[in-house]
């Protein structure tokens, strides 16, 4: 899912200058800032440009802000039926609860291997 929405430069100018948080089951457990990213949206423009074409709508996805639960001394998962808050300045709040199928309900086929 992407949004709640994709805008243009002229509504937000500076995309380093905005908060960017997350929240799961309404606890804050990001809360940053995009000036902290590692490299700044203009600079990744820049870099993927030098190897694709990027064409109006193309989406760059760059990551999450401080605070990941990976090398926590004691991370909390997310779990069946938690509700995961993603917000931006300017932009607005995407909701997303988080529902666990079991292997054999899932499509998903990592490697490509189909049983013939």
């Amino acid at each position: 899912m992407i949004g709640p929405a994709l805008v243009t430069k002229d509504v937000i100018p500076d995309p380093q200058t905005l908060n960017i948080w997350t929240k799961v089951n309404g606890v804050m457990m990001q809360n940053d800032t995009t000036a902290n990213m590692l490299f700044g949206v203009k600079q990744l423009v820049s870099f993927f440009s030098m190897g694709i074409t990027l064409l109006p709508g193309d989406i760059i996805f760059t990551g999450t802000p401080s605070g990941v639960q990976l090398g926590k001394a004691n991370p909390v998962w997310l779990d069946d039926g938690d509700v995961v808050e993603v917000g931006l300045d300017q932009l607005g709040t995407c909701t997303n609860t988080i529902t666990h199928i079991s292997a054999n309900q899932s499509n998903f086929n990592p490697l490509g291997v189909f049983d013939l």
